[in-house]
């Protein structure tokens, strides 16, 4: 990918991608196809959105975390609007600003497509009960016909999202060993952010796979377990008060994300 293709925002101390997602697909694909022929794979697709990137300004440990993937896309118009504002007051490095959105839910579509297009296996992991094994089903009805020979989609529940301490190191290390044994050219990863994201740095090294990225909630749209925003909404900015109407329960979430994360971009674009 040229420097030209690929361009990266630090925003509030996160490397930010801003880069057009048919570059970022033909930069998967290059890695799964040096995968396929004996590179040791092991790359990493984050997706900050603001209400991450309010956690990484408390947590250091979350901080390098998320810099240390291959790859972090802007999932959020909060991250556009912030490097723009940032941006005019300065305070970000040559001016730059986030051009290109990416959502997760999206992105773990094309790489499905790109899946079934080349013969990859797809593991699915996480979600909650049922959730990864719906989401398999639906994929595999959208996408299965026309695949290519090779194509498969495993869903794997992983260790329960309640569990913590030995029980979870437990499931945790039985999962590695079931995803390593399994090889998947693309491996997509719901324990919820941050637990996610910590699980796959953590566990890169013991396993094999071609491309990981942390996927949140988005198998929960793509199972059908909870319904997306219109378009409309998305486009302008608007997802997190359907998310509210939908799912009241995400109320501090979306407090987070709404109010905490624009007054943070308020005040460092005030240092300037």
């Amino acid at each position: 990918m040229s420097k030209k293709e690929r361009s990266i925002v630090i925003l509030l101390g996160v490397r930010v991608d801003s880069t057009p997602e048919s570059s970022l697909l033909k930069r998967v694909e290059g890695w799964i196809e040096d995968y396929k022929v004996g590179d040791d794979g092991k790359r990493l697709i984050f997706t900050p959105n603001p209400e991450m990137l309010v956690d990484a300004s408390v947590d250091k440990g979350f901080l390098r975390v998320l810099n240390s993937s291959d790859v972090n896309i802007a999932d959020g118009v909060g991250l556009q609007w912030a490097s723009r504002l940032l941006s005019l007051f300065g305070t970000i490095k040559n001016n730059q600003t986030i051009s290109n959105r990416v959502t997760g839910v999206d992105f773990s579509r094309k790489l499905v497509g790109l899946a079934a297009k080349n013969g990859w296996r797809v593991y699915l992991l996480g979600g909650g009960p049922n959730v990864a094994s719906r989401a398999a089903r639906r994929l595999r009805a959208e996408y299965g016909q026309a695949a290519v020979k090779g194509f498969e989609i495993k869903a794997d529940e992983g260790p329960s999202l309640n569990q913590d301490g030995q029980s979870w190191l437990r499931a945790s290390e039985e999962t590695v060993k079931k995803v390593s044994a399994y090889g998947p050219e693309i491996l997509l990863v719901a324990f919820g952010h941050k637990k996610q994201e910590r699980w796959l740095v953590e566990n890169k090294d013991k396993m094999q796979f071609g491309v990981a990225m942390g996927v949140g909630g988005t198998l929960d749209y793509l199972s059908g377990r909870v319904k997306r925003a219109p378009g409309w909404l998305r486009g302008v900015g608007l997802e997190w008060l359907f998310r509210l109407i939908v799912e009241p329960r995400r109320w501090r979430r979306i407090v987070k994300a709404v109010l905490v994360f624009p007054w943070m971009v308020i005040k460092e674009s005030a240092r300037r």
